[in-house]
């Protein structure tokens, strides 16, 4: 799963959505529960016994007792809180990756370090004035009962690095979803996986951020392509493309007969040189291949609707187009006709192979939809800020693409 260079925070969320991947595709039952951020960052529900997990992921630092010092204090007194069960129904891990520093930690470490190490700590007030806590004795644990909770506590300094993690998570997808390839792992499965974790964890409220296994895997098994911020950090805008591109775009030897308008919002004044030479390239790539024994109903060609386009940009985005040898038409027969649905419809024909219609507006849009009834007609509406709102007939496709510039559709469409 190829993923841009990130900083070190946001390499830091991904470990842990990519950890949480991990846990709730381990589970033994597909009825088994994952929480996430929840009393930690994972907190896994199986057999009535619940595992409480913090994931850290530190690979330019080296490991200090300090650096967990918080996370197991926490733990401690969600411990007590619960009344010290001996029964295993509670346990805790840290799972942390470091550069170094690791053999700090003797194994195994007895209580004395436990209390020493994690369970105390010093802060310096007014007039330089030291005061100890020990967290133990506030919470008035016997040494019997920290035993358990030591017992019950995994503290894993050699946590995978974030590749060797990944090359796992695509793994165990690749098992759970059945048929499933590399590069639809890649492409759908994982942004998927990702796109689930991070919409649990942003949801204020706690019983949301629960799901079970059977469910992550439903919302995971979408051959759907994702976009979101998140996603934005992960991935370079070539992979994204490459997900559209595999849903939408990718045919066999021969494009198959369909209606495909292409929706495209501009923010900026047109690049004229840029946006003729997208078009052609979508232009070849959506349109039939003509034989001479082709049958009228196999001609097809795209529709583009581009927004936001001045009319004199738009006249000589036409000409350059022309020019090009690009046969195009807007659904006008004669300079100063009204729009005809039905005539742009008809086209391409025999000795008028037209390679490019245009749609002046959604309205136009939503006629030629209308016109296609009977025929697969897809919506491909590639948007910077908001995407269209046409009245389709039922049956029409709307894929709302989020973009940052018009111009992916090509890397989207032609590659």
């Amino acid at each position: 799963m190829a993923t841009r260079s990130a900083d070190a925070t946001i390499l830091g969320y991904f470990y842990q959505f990519d950890h949480s991947i991990h846990q709730v595709l381990s589970l033994a039952s597909n009825s088994s529960t994952m929480v996430v951020e929840g009393i930690e960052d994972v907190d896994l529900t199986e057999n009535d016994r619940t595992l409480f997990i913090q994931c850290k992921y530190y690979r330019g630092s080296d490991y200090n007792h300090s650096i967990i010092k918080d996370a197991v204090i926490a733990m401690v007194k969600h411990f007590a809180a619960k009344g010290c069960p001996t029964d295993g129904s509670l346990k805790y891990r840290l799972y942390g990756h470091y550069k170094s520093g690791q053999d700090k930690l003797p194994i195994p470490y007895d209580i004395g370090f436990l209390k020493k190490h994690f369970l105390t700590f010093t802060k310096t007030g007014k007039d330089d004035i030291k005061t100890t806590t020990e967290v133990f004795t506030e919470l008035g644990l016997t040494d019997t009962q920290l035993e358990t909770f030591r017992q019950h506590l995994e503290i894993d300094l050699y946590a995978k690095s974030y590749e060797s993690q990944q090359v796992e998570v695509a793994k165990l997808i690749q098992g759970v979803i059945s048929g499933s390839s590399p590069e639809d792992t890649d492409a759908f499965y994982y942004p998927n996986a990702i796109n689930v974790i991070q919409r649990l964890a942003v949801d204020p409220k706690e019983e949301n951020r629960a799901i079970t296994k059977r469910d992550f895997i439903a919302k995971m098994d979408r051959k759907k392509a994702v976009f979101s911020l998140w996603l934005k950090e992960l991935f370079d805008e070539n992979h994204y493309a490459t997900s559209i591109r595999r849903e939408h775009f990718t045919f066999g030897t021969k494009v198959p007969t369909a209606w495909r308008i292409i929706s495209l919002e501009f923010r900026a004044a047109i690049d004229l040189q840029a946006t003729v030479s997208m078009l052609v390239d979508i232009a070849k790539k959506l349109s039939h291949r003509e034989s001479s024994r082709m049958a009228a109903a196999d001609r097809f060609c795209p529709y583009v609707m581009l927004r936001n386009v001045e009319p004199d940009d738009l006249a000589a985005l036409k000409n350059a187009l022309w020019n090009r040898g690009i046969k195009l038409a807007d659904g006008h027969a004669f300079l100063g006709a009204e729009f005809d649905a039905n005539y742009l419809v008809s086209l391409p024909q025999a000795g008028n192979i037209t390679t490019l219609k245009f749609l002046a507006n959604e309205d136009d849009l939503a006629e030629i939809a209308k016109l296609h009834r009977g025929t697969p007609t897809d919506v491909f509406d590639f948007y910077i800020a908001a995407p269209i709102a046409p009245k389709l007939p039922p049956g029409v496709q709307h894929h709302k693409i989020k973009v940052d510039s018009p111009h992916f559709a090509r890397k989207a469409i032609c590659k």
